[in-house]
């Protein structure tokens, strides 16, 4: 979404500012995709830690048990592979709670970019309408005085 923003402002810069208006582009890019990216990640942690203690409890895990699970899966711990030792059928029940919630948590994550991009469609819907009757009136104003100036 940002590509043709960014290419539109670096083909209307002047010469001498040519290496501001990309550094600029480039910085609020990378802020951008770093910012989406640190919001989107804390959503689906979130989400992902609710909904795997919910699905734990269910199939009948201790607290303890339970808080740990959730740290490994979620990554908030760097431990090993903790449902190694559990039987075959029990950890294929965990394993099948881990990969429904991340699917559901991931959801909120797509609906928030969905929310975001219409809110930048939007937003770039509205600017240029507005930008466009001003940047005529101001060429039509540079012409009219290039206009009386070459008659006098």
């Amino acid at each position: 979404m940002f590509s043709a923003v960014e290419t539109d402002a670096v083909k209307r810069s002047i010469g001498a500012s040519y290496g501001e208006v990309t550094a600029i582009s480039q910085t609020m890019k990378n802020f951008g995709g770093a910012l989406g990216l640190a919001v989107f990640t804390t959503i689906v942690t979130s989400q992902l830690s609710d909904r795997l203690t919910t699905s734990f409890t269910a199939l009948g895990a201790s607290p303890a048990d339970e808080a740990k699970a959730v740290d490994l899966v979620s990554g908030a711990s760097g431990g090993g592979n903790a449902l190694g030792n559990l039987p075959d059928a029990v950890r294929e029940q965990f394993l099948s709670a881990v990969r429904g919630d991340y699917a559901a948590s991931v959801q909120w994550a797509f609906a928030g970019m969905a929310v975001s991009m219409a809110v930048v469609m939007l937003l770039a819907l509205l600017y240029p309408a507005a930008t466009r009757a001003s940047v005529e009136a101001s060429d039509a104003d540079t012409l009219a005085a290039a206009g009386s100036r070459t008659t006098v």
